[in-house]
């Protein structure tokens, strides 16, 4: 993620209607100027406008020049001010930047992310599938890829995009500054419904219960925004500053948690169109009354995409149940890393499918 640099005392004020300048120097910033990444400021040029901070700060640029031997500086006006934060997200709506999606310290990061035994790798500045293939070369089998989609080539890319991915993730508040805030909705609906098409769990991110950060409370409107996220189709919602950096993150959890209990009640039945497969066929027979079971992470993702109105349960091991919690509607059962199949024995009737097999047990 593109971001500026640290300023003095972690905030200060900037002034509408001041200058401000953009440069390539490490120094921590003031109210007047900033560190940007060399990326940003080789793209600048006059007219351009820069974000920060999710669009809350505005600047638009007047002047570019060099400052030294392959030092830049962008002579801005704010057209909106407020506050600056340090590391805070920097966007140049409209202008392609030559940066690639890995960089050498994301290549780094993997590698203790690995060693530590993660599940899911979410992958910031996605622009095309490549980037997520490079990514993908630098992980076991057994970590997935989520892609983040907050970039207009990112949209424009779409499907190859979540094709190549294990899972995508809607991020509305970069997607809202790259494109006009009035689209995200629409573009909400469009990423989780091309996502349920090709059996990709997808994730709706940012803003969500934003009032909580300093408010014990969320907003009437937020609460809506969180159920209609899973009236799309989402498999999972997940908070940002509310829990990271708010006052209240206990509060901001049990709130999200209350409210997507509330939708799941809520939810409409799962369309009844038949086709020969075994997952869909596997849900027909179950109907309302049976749960499902499986012991593949792969079966799992294909019964979870046809959002059945049944429990699915996933019989796995720790890590595999780790993983498939993203997974909608399943409910992951660890057994640990004997032979999973021979070690359950189920309490209640349920379809089961197994190696392209439907079986009801018992």
């Amino acid at each position: 993620k593109l971001r500026c640099g640290m300023v003095q005392g972690a905030e200060v004020v900037v002034e509408t209607g001041s200058t401000f300048v953009f440069d390539s120097r490490a120094s921590p910033g003031d109210a007047t100027r900033v560190q940007l990444p060399s990326a940003v400021l080789d793209a600048l040029e006059p007219g351009h406008v820069v974000l920060v901070d999710d669009g809350l700060l505005r600047f638009q640029v007047r002047n570019v020049s060099k400052i030294g031997e392959g030092e830049k500086s962008a002579e801005c006006w704010i057209q909106h001010g407020g506050i600056l934060r340090s590391r805070k997200g920097v966007h140049v709506p409209g202008v392609a930047l030559t940066v690639s999606a890995l960089t050498p310290k994301d290549k780094n990061d993997l590698d203790v992310l690995v060693q530590g035994g993660v599940d899911w790798i979410a992958m910031s500045f996605v622009q095309t599938a490549a980037d997520v293939e490079g990514v993908r070369a630098l992980l076991p089998d057994t970590v997935g890829v989520i892609s983040k989609i907050e970039t207009r080539q990112a949209l424009s890319n779409l499907d190859e995009i979540i094709q190549a991915s294990d899972g995508v993730m809607v991020a509305r508040g970069d997607l809202g500054v790259e494109c006009a805030p009035e689209k995200v909705p629409f573009l909400q609906k469009d990423i989780i419904s091309r996502s349920i098409f090709r059996g990709k769990p997808v994730i709706v991110a940012t803003q969500m219960l934003e009032s909580m950060v300093r408010l014990p409370v969320p907003t009437r409107a937020e609460c809506t925004d969180v159920v209609n996220a899973v009236l799309d189709g989402c498999d999972a919602v997940m908070l940002s500053a509310e829990s990271a950096a708010g006052s209240f993150p206990h509060e901001a959890i049990s709130m999200q948690a209350a409210l997507l209990r509330e939708a799941a009640c809520q939810l409409p039945e799962a369309p009844n169109g038949v086709d020969r497969t075994v997952a869909q066929a596997a849900v027909l027979v179950a109907g309302d009354a049976l749960p499902l079971a499986c012991f593949q992470f792969e079966v799992a993702q294909s019964l979870s995409r046809l959002r059945p109105s049944t429990e699915i349960i996933f019989v796995t091991d720790s890590s595999g149940a780790r993983k498939a919690t993203l997974l909608r509607g399943v409910t992951p059962l660890d057994v640990g890393g004997s032979s999973m199949a021979g070690l359950w024995d189920s309490p209640k009737l349920c379809v089961v499918v197994h190696q392209d097999q439907l079986l009801v047990q018992p």
